[in-house]
């Protein structure tokens, strides 16, 4: 970007164009004040484009010579912060008026002299200005800072001066691309370690939500892992040397192993106490956490230079991540028998982090995979790492802020970030990652209820394909009542799904099968079409189970003597329809309706039934029918 700036502020075209805003500007009102009232309302206030997009106007309305200059000009500048993909792009006039940008925040036209009138004069812009006047033939570079005009975000402005037949008469600046913006590495480091000391201080001694170590055993393996991490302590501590750096590589190696121990002796003693623990299953969710700060850690080593010994562990370790991940959505087993046994993911909250988490690490998998093999790579060392935090944060939870990784990870990365304008790719798939972990280390207490399940035959395909619906809202609500423990203290509420294909010997197989299969079932819920609705409730009835439909509108289920086990969730549809057509009628005269139905075979007794209570009603009824997919019939009868 310095280089650019060189060669922008040595081309003729760049003088040219400052050269001729200046003299539209000072022509285009009497003061500055008035100038900058002016222009702010023709190209921010009265711009058609919403806040952000500003830059899509190529002049503003009016007879003055500023808005041709600007469309002459603009569509370049423009261009090339795309292009480049800046902040904005500013010109100025050796009096510290902005006299033009690309984006047109509202430091837009303002002042930027040190005792001149403008409010953001102190500002990174401000001293990109007045930089460039005092060295005009240098690049400027002013640091990071929040600026205000760009929504307090952080800023880097680079500044230059443009002469004209040797003569400066103006600024050159450039707001540096988003992208650019630093990774304060120590300040991660130092929120890390100071977690990390709580956690193991609430470990050790306990301290909510933590308890003391149940077990001697256990109490040791604690103890010597807190041992390795006061190490890694003081080596944090001390200056960022390769040596300070071999020596945490090999460290790490070991608190990882023996907290490895510490974890599988903690699961051991959960199980025996309470079996119905998932406790693998929150300890493979770990392992997945492990394994992609493992992964980040070893991609900024290879990054850095010096570590490619690293690389063959990469393809391992996606491979396990992989297998992991398989295990925790689709389990590995249909009853709980067995410590390594892994149940299916179920809940939809779980199920959507684990997709998040899916994708973050599709976004971060194929830059691994080049790494490992060798391959270039075009991201920038700080967009690997905030690829992979994001990944991890999906897994975890929110452990750190702003999805930081572990401290180990962090300090590897303090001094490769700490000067550089490079800039970002690991974030996503560590913030997924973190939060997936969080979710199946926290949920046991539901999980390990006794479920109480729920018969759903819904329709999820066929003439009526509303189960996905239906299911999305079973989903939400037995998840609600499962979290808040309200309604069934003690107990988890489960559906188990079937499609019904919204027909009635499917449906009917669905219920007569799976209660042959098992009996534990405490009712019937789901179902949504009539045809489906009516030999059930006789089957409920049979079976002496309730039985609650999500929709079937059908007048006749109002009968309780016909159908004593059927409670419905649908409103009754045709009864009020009725009268609402006969209501139309004689408010507006009418003598013939159209009945229009799908298919002919699958809808005739119900075409002839509303023919029946159209007639008589004294309407004439004409009825036409067309296969769902055949376009041109459909508009033929239309």
């Amino acid at each position: 970007h310095k280089g650019f700036l060189v060669i922008e502020a040595g081309k003729p075209a760049l003088a040219d164009a400052l050269w001729s805003f200046k003299q539209a500007w000072d022509a285009y009102r009497a003061t500055d004040a008035e100038r900058l009232l002016s222009l702010q309302i023709a190209y921010i206030l009265l711009n058609p484009f919403p806040t952000g997009e500003k830059d899509k106007l190529d002049r503003a309305s009016g007879p003055e010579q500023y808005h041709l200059v600007h469309k002459q000009y603009h569509p370049t500048y423009r261009d090339i912060l795309y292009a480049r993909n800046y902040y904005d792009i500013f010109f100025f006039d050796l009096g510290g008026n902005l006299i033009y940008s690309v984006y047109k925040e509202l430091d837009y036209a303002t002042n930027f002299l040190a005792d001149g009138p403008g409010e953001r004069k102190d500002s990174g812009l401000g001293k990109a200005f007045r930089a460039a006047v005092a060295n005009p033939d240098g690049i400027n570079i002013i640091d990071w800072e929040p600026y205000g005009p760009s929504y307090g975000a952080l800023a880097s402005f680079l500044s230059t001066g443009v002469r004209r037949a040797g003569e400066l008469i103006g600024v050159f600046c450039t707001q540096l691309p988003p992208e650019f913006t630093p990774r304060n590495s120590s300040a991660r480091l130092e929120t890390g370690t100071q977690a990390m000391n709580k956690i193991f201080e609430d470990y050790k001694f306990g301290g909510l939500p933590a308890h003391p170590p149940p077990s001697e055993p256990i109490s040791w393996k604690l103890f010597n892992l807190s041992d390795i991490w006061t190490g890694l302590g003081a080596d944090f501590a001390g200056p960022a040397t390769l040596d300070v750096l071999n020596r945490v590589v090999a460290k790490s190696a070991d608190f990882a192993s023996y907290a490895e121990a510490l974890s599988t002796a903690t699961q051991d003693m959960a199980y025996a106490q309470v079996p119905a623990l998932p406790g693998y299953k929150m300890s493979m969710a770990a392992a997945n956490l492990a394994l992609l700060q493992k992964i980040q850690r070893n991609l900024v080593l290879i990054y850095s230079g010096g570590y490619d010994g690293f690389r063959s562990s990469l393809l391992t370790d996606i491979t396990f991540f992989e297998k992991n991940q398989a295990l925790l959505r689709d389990g590995n087993m249909n009853r709980r028998l067995a410590q390594s046994d892994i149940a299916r993911t179920e809940s939809f909250e779980g199920l959507t982090m684990l997709d998040v988490a899916d994708s973050a690490w599709a976004a971060m998998k194929p830059i691994v995979e080049n790494i490992a093999v060798g391959a270039t790579v075009t991201e920038t060392l700080k967009s690997i790492v905030e690829l992979s935090d994001d990944a991890v944060d999906a897994w975890y939870g929110h452990e750190f802020d702003h999805g930081n990784s572990t401290p180990i990870q962090l300090f590897l990365t303090v001094e490769f970030f700490e000067d550089q304008d490079e800039s970002q790719l690991i974030l996503p798939t560590q913030e997924a990652m973190q939060k997936v972990q969080t979710f199946f280390s926290s949920t046991t207490r539901t999980t390990t209820m006794l479920a109480l399940e729920l018969l759903a035959p819904m329709p999820m395909t066929g003439s009526w394909a509303a189960g996905t619906t239906f299911r999305l809202a079973a989903r939400l609500a037995e998840g609600i009542i499962n979290q808040d423990q309200l309604l069934l203290p003690g107990y988890r509420l489960q559906h188990v799904i079937f499609d019904d294909k919204c027909d009635e010997s499917v449906g009917s197989d669905i219920v007569v099968s799976a209660m042959a299969e098992k009996d534990t079932y405490v009712g019937i819920g789901g179902m949504g079409c009539d045809r489906v609705c009516r030999p059930i409730s006789s089957l409920a009835t049979s079976l002496r189970l309730p039985f609650l439909s999500y929709e079937c509108p059908s007048p006749d289920f109002s009968d309780t003597l016909g159908y004593p086990a059927l409670a419905r969730m649908g409103t009754v549809t045709k009864t009020p329809m009725l009268t609402t057509v006969e209501t139309l009628k004689g408010l507006n005269g009418w003598t013939k309706l159209f009945i229009l139905s799908g298919d002919p075979a699958f809808y005739q007794v119900q075409v002839e039934q509303y023919t029946q209570d159209f007639q008589a009603m004294g309407f004439g009824v004409e009825s036409l029918s067309a296969y769902e997919s055949r376009w041109n019939d459909i508009k033929g009868i239309m």
